[in-house]
Formats: C-alpha cells, sequence, structure tokens
C-alpha cells in the first residue's frame, strides 16, 4: 500500500523505492504493488464508462474480434496507393456505406496514417477512391492492430471492400516527428543534468508542440534548463542519425533502452536509438536524422503534482516562431524605453526606481496634506450625545489613505466619534473610528452597518474602526444626519 501510494500520489518511481530500503533489508511487497495497480485501472475503467464512448468502443471491440485487423504501415511511408476498405462506422454503429456529407470512421487493411497512442497525436489528410473523397480529421488506434479514421465524406459514395487510396499531410507529419523526436533527445538530456532518477510520466506530441512529464523532487533552475536546452541543441546540430529496430522486449531491456512505467509492451518492441545518448522503446513516428528538428526552444516549465515536473517546448518552425514573437515584444518594449534590446532591464530598473522614490514622495505629501485638511476639519467638531463626533465628506478616493486620514484626526480629537465619507468614482467610502474610551457606549462596527444601506452598501467591523463601500455615493450628504440618531437613542 506505501509503495503504491508512492507511485500513484507523488510519482516516485517502484525501482527507486527498492533501492533506498535494500540497505535495511526490505523487499517490496510487489504482488500488493501490482493488486494496487490492477484496482486503480479498474477505477479508471469504471470512470471512463458512460463518458458517451463506451458503446463506439464496443462496436470497434466486435468488429475487431470478428478479425478486422488494420496494420500501420506508415513509418517509411506516408501515402500508399490502395488499402482495402474492411469496416465504416456511423455515430458508433458499423455500416457498409456511407455518403456525402456524412461524418464517418473508415478502417482499411492497412494504412499509412498513425493512430493516436503514445502521447502522439493522430495524422490527418485524405482517401479518396472511384467517384468518392474522404478527409481525414484525426486517427485514432482504440485497439492494438485496429486503426480508424475520423472525418467527413467530402463527395461521392464509400462502401465496405472499396479500395482507396491514402495520403497523410506530409508538412503535419514532419513537424509532429520533429516534436516526437525532440521528447526522446529532451529525456535523455534531463538524465544527463538532473539524473538518472528522471522518469517518463506522460508526454503529448502534436505539430505545434511537445509537452514531456516526468519525475523529478524539486524547483528546476534556469540554469539547469539552460544546459537541458543547450544539450539538445547540441545534438540536433550533430545531425545524429535515428535509427530504429524490432527486438524482444527483454532483450531490449538488457541493451539499456528506456521504457514507460506501466506502458504496455508486446513480446517483440521498437527500439529508437538516437547517436549514443538516446535509446527508448517507442512506437511513434520520428525524424530521419536529429537535424531534421531544427532547433528546440523550451518554452515553459512547471511543477503538476508532486515530484512530478512538466517542460512544454517547440521545435523548427514553431521555435523560430516562438522566437521571433518574443523578439517583437522586445522591440516594441525597447522602443518605448527609447533604448536597444538589450538595455532594456537597466532602464526598466531605473525606471522602477524613480516609480518607488516617487510614490514615497507622493505618501509624504500625502501626510502633510492629511496633517493640513485634519487641523481644518477639527473647526466642524460638534457635541452630540455628550461626546465630540466629526462628521464629514473627504476628498480622498482610496480606502487606505482614509484609514490614514482617520487615524490622524482621532490622535487630533482625542476622545470621540469620527464618521468619513467620500466619493472613490462611481463608489462611495465609509470610515467610522470610535476612540478606545467610548468604545463601551459606541460600536463602530454596528454604526456603519446601519448607515452603509443609505449608500448602497454594507460592511461593519470593529467596535473602534469599521468601513464600507457603496454603490451611491450621491446619497453621502444623507448619512451624517442619521449618524446624530444612532448617538441619541
Amino acid at each position: 500500500g506505501i509503495v503504491f501510494k508512492l507511485y500513484d500520489t507523488y510519482g516516485f518511481p517502484t525501482d527507486l523505492t527498492a533501492d533506498i530500503v535494500k540497505k535495511d533489508k526490505i523487499t517490496l511487497d510487489t504482488e500488493g504493488f501490482e493488486a494496487e495497480m490492477e484496482r486503480q485501472r479498474e477505477r479508471a475503467r469504471g470512470a471512463w464508462k458512460g463518458s458517451g464512448e463506451e458503446a463506439v468502443a464496443e462496436c470497434y471491440l466486435k468488429v475487431s474480434s470478428a478479425g478486422v485487423i488494420s496494420e500501420f504501415c506508415g513509418y517509411d511511408a506516408v501515402k500508399k496507393e490502395a488499402s482495402k476498405i474492411s469496416a465504416i462506422f456511423v455515430d458508433g454503429r458499423p455500416v457498409e456505406r456511407v455518403g456525402e456529407g456524412q461524418k464517418a470512421e473508415i478502417v482499411v487493411d492497412e494504412t499509412p496514417f498513425y493512430g493516436e497512442a503514445g502521447g502522439q497525436t493522430g495524422d490527418t489528410g485524405y482517401l479518396e477512391g472511384e467517384g468518392f473523397h474522404f478527409t481525414v480529421e484525426d486517427t485514432k488506434k482504440p485497439i492494438d492492430r485496429f486503426i480508424v479514421h475520423k472525418g467527413v465524406v467530402r463527395a461521392g459514395e464509400i462502401r465496405v471492400g472499396a479500395t482507396a487510396k491514402m495520403v497523410v499531410d506530409l508538412q503535419r507529419r514532419r513537424a509532429i516527428a520533429a516534436n516526437h523526436s525532440g521528447t526522446h533527445l529532451l529525456q535523455a538530456a534531463l538524465k544527463a543534468v538532473l539524473g538518472a532518477h528522471v522518469k517518463q510520466s506522460g508526454s503529448l506530441v502534436t505539430p505545434d508542440r511537445l509537452r514531456f512529464d516526468f519525475t523529478h523532487f524539486s524547483k528546476i533552475t534556469d540554469e539547469e534548463l539552460q544546459r537541458v536546452e543547450a544539450i539538445v541543441n547540441d545534438m540536433i546540430r550533430r545531425n545524429l542519425p535515428v535509427t530504429t529496430e524490432i527486438c524482444a522486449l527483454d532483450e531490449a531491456l538488457k541493451a539499456g533502452a528506456t521504457a514507460v512505467f506501466d506502458e504496455k509492451y508486446g513480446q517483440t518492441v521498437r527500439i529508437v536509438k538516437m547517436g549514443e545518448m538516446s535509446m527508448e522503446l517507442c512506437g511513434g513516428t520520428h525524424v530521419e536524422r536529429t537535424g531534421d528538428i531544427g532547433l528546440l526552444k523550451i518554452i515553459h516549465e512547471s511543477a503538476i503534482a508532486a515530484g512530478v515536473r512538466r517542460i512544454e517546448a517547440v521545435t523548427g518552425k514553431e521555435a523560430v516562431l516562438h522566437i521571433q514573437r518574443v523578439e517583437e515584444e522586445l522591440k516594441r518594449t525597447a522602443a518605448l524605453f527609447k533604448a536597444g534590446q538589450l538595455e532594456i532591464y537597466d532602464r526598466a530598473e531605473k525606471l522602477l526606481k524613480t516609480v518607488r522614490d516617487l510614490e514615497k514622495e507622493i505618501d509624504v505629501l500625502k501626510g502633510k496634506l492629511a496633517a493640513k485638511e485634519s487641523g481644518d476639519l477639527m473647526s466642524q467638531v460638534k457635541e452630540m450625545a455628550g461626546v465630540k463626533v466629526l462628521a464629514s465628506e473627504v476628498a480622498i478616493s482610496d480606502a487606505k489613505t482614509l484609514r490614514d486620514f482617520g487615524d490622524k484626526l482621532r490622535d487630533r480629537i482625542g476622545s470621540g466619534v469620527i464618521l468619513l465619507g467620500s466619493k472613490a468614482e462611481d463608489k462611495a467610502l465609509l470610515l467610522c473610528m470610535v476612540t478606545k474610551d467610548l468604545v463601551d457606549r459606541f460600536h463602530a462596527g454596528n454604526i456603519v452597518k446601519e448607515l452603509a444601506p443609505l449608500v448602497g452598501g454594507k460592511g461593519g467591523g470593529r467596535p473602534d474602526m469599521a468601513q464600507a463601500g457603496g454603490t451611491r455615493p450621491e446619497n453621502l450628504a444623507k448619512i451624517f444626519p442619521e449618524l446624530e440618531k444612532l448617538l441619541v437613542r
């Protein structure tokens, strides 16, 4: 149970747990761990049921169980001249034909389209045959050896048994491959910089960007991120060959290939190798040489769970576009400062210091002005219910300054009740203060609570100080006559 919690809640790898407790001659309860993992899988399956996809998944299973197989042939090709259409689905039901304008899902015997798996998004493109054209908007692989092309019939009618030419969107495929190969280099660089404990815990590869989640237990410094980025781009510039081979799972693991924990692998696996630094089990599509990636730029790093970090990055054309966007922002900012792009930090630092100095000066001047105004206001002090009362509207537009001003008046009045009202744009502010010697007779919070509705608001506070806001500043004049009624009752 503890081993499972460490893995499931905190992302702590079980092999590290085993290494740590080995010195104390403690062995892990692997059977118990597997039982917990199976229960977790059951919970996941339970959460998935009823999501609206169950019926669709069931129809895939039925057709697949009946012997329909769809093989992927797209590692070395993005076109196939003739594939046989073996199944068509509409709204989760198998059909024999589908017509123009209809959304459908098509399965063929052999396809160059990659079905979404292992974090890599599915291919898009089109398939066409005699009298029909079908736009592929997404490709999924819900079951092993069963690839589903989702899209719309643009022309004609498509029937089961027809022959179709399959064409993958090449530019999009290349962008995805660059990002997928980029994640492999990124993982190798993270291990080199942070340590061998780095393990993949999730990934997403699309044409626009890549996302890589991994186990690591502290914040990554800017310097470490720069080193990771430098190592990746060094491997890209070296234009290393990207090789693949099929071998037995145990042989691949013995050779040191990186596997994703809890990923299901068959008896034979595909190893993707990039130079001497990266060797992973992977079924995705990749570039031919690392130089095809062009450039990798890390754009964000964050924590997503206890012990799990996330890096987002862009490659190739998207990396260049990102740098251009940052540069454009830098140019616009530099123009505001009338400075060179590399002088902005110094200019901004000086400007912020000037702003801070001016704010201090303004506070001093406000204090002097408040002191003068408080002196002028003291002439308005009246006696009500046997105590000194100062009730007045003042030209102060923020609550903090109003409180500071109230403090000065309270010091001057010595003993009494103060009620201040002010207009802040389209809002009303109220402040009531009662000197300590009078709090057993008058409660500032209760006074404000009763007066605030007159200016369309509500508020309250302590016996000695309370404040409120309202939406009807035009009614401020009405609150002062009401104060006397509250004090004398």
